[in-house]
């Protein structure tokens, strides 16, 4: 299968949303860390501003369903990950 990244937008947020909480459930193989599977996911309104004021980035598969993302901010000369997430299935 072929993936491809763009940039996020509007539209994609429904989706990341699932794709956090699918994330989140690899912690439960780590007793120490599995409190994060139960752990709220970001808001339609922070993902929202998060594609207007930083960098976002989705990976999605031939069909440009998204199946990972990405945020980041540049704060001088460095580059920080604010963000990112991959769908269970494709970690």
């Amino acid at each position: 299968m072929t993936y491809s990244v763009r940039v996020i937008n509007s539209l994609d947020i429904e989706k990341l949303i699932e794709i956090e909480r699918s994330a989140a459930q690899a912690f439960l193989n780590i007793p120490e860390l599995a409190w994060i599977a139960g752990s709220p996911v970001l808001s339609a309104d922070t993902h929202l501003e998060l594609i207007v004021n930083a960098y976002s980035f989705v990976i999605v598969n031939e069909q440009d369903q998204p199946v990972g993302f990405l945020y980041a901010k540049k704060q001088g000369q460095d580059f920080y990950i604010i963000e990112m997430d991959v769908c269970r299935d494709f970690q």
